[in-house]
């Protein structure tokens, strides 16, 4: 029994230690999706697919074979069609939300003074719309009568009331 003991230790060869990997930060300047898992340093997060993989015995390897997986690409091409709810929208106060509405206010003051109806001024702003799709300023503006009369009334009527009167 003692020698079937000594030949096993012998003959086998002993097994190697596997060296752990930790999370390298450099990583997240190459994956912008990867983050380091809170819970283990021998993590990464996936923020798009939101999941999280061990990379303690590949480290890059692991990194690059996540980002090549099914799931992880579906992800990714569903982030890069879909829009973030912020672009739709500009916040009050900024410049963007300024300009928006001078170019909706100097809409409406054009379609005022040459007698077009709220209904065609909405129509036309449509069209500028379409035919201008590279202004972010056009994008966003809007039009329409419950929209032109409000604005109409409450800026025109209250700083150039004396002026149209004369």
């Amino acid at each position: 029994m003692e020698d079937k003991e000594a030949s096993n230790s012998k003959g086998t060869p002993t097994k190697k230690a596997r060296r752990v990997c930790h999370y390298n930060v450099d990583w997240e300047s190459r994956f912008v999706w990867l983050n380091k898992c809170d819970e283990d340093n021998t993590k990464g997060y996936c923020k798009l697919c939101k999941n999280s993989f061990t990379v303690a015995y590949d480290g890059l390897k692991a990194v690059t074979h996540h980002a090549e997986a099914k799931k992880h690409k579906e992800c990714e091409s569903a982030a890069a069609m879909s829009h973030r709810m912020k672009s739709f929208f500009t916040p009050k106060g900024s410049t963007q939300s300024e300009k928006v509405g001078i170019a909706e206010l100097t809409e409406v003051y054009h379609s005022i003074k040459h007698h077009i109806s709220y209904v065609a001024q909405d129509c036309s702003l449509k069209v500028l719309k379409q035919v201008i799709n590279d202004s972010d300023i056009v994008k966003q503006m809007t039009g329409g009568r419950t929209k032109c009369k409000p604005s109409f009334v409450s800026v025109f009527n209250g700083t150039c009331a004396g002026r149209f009167k004369e």
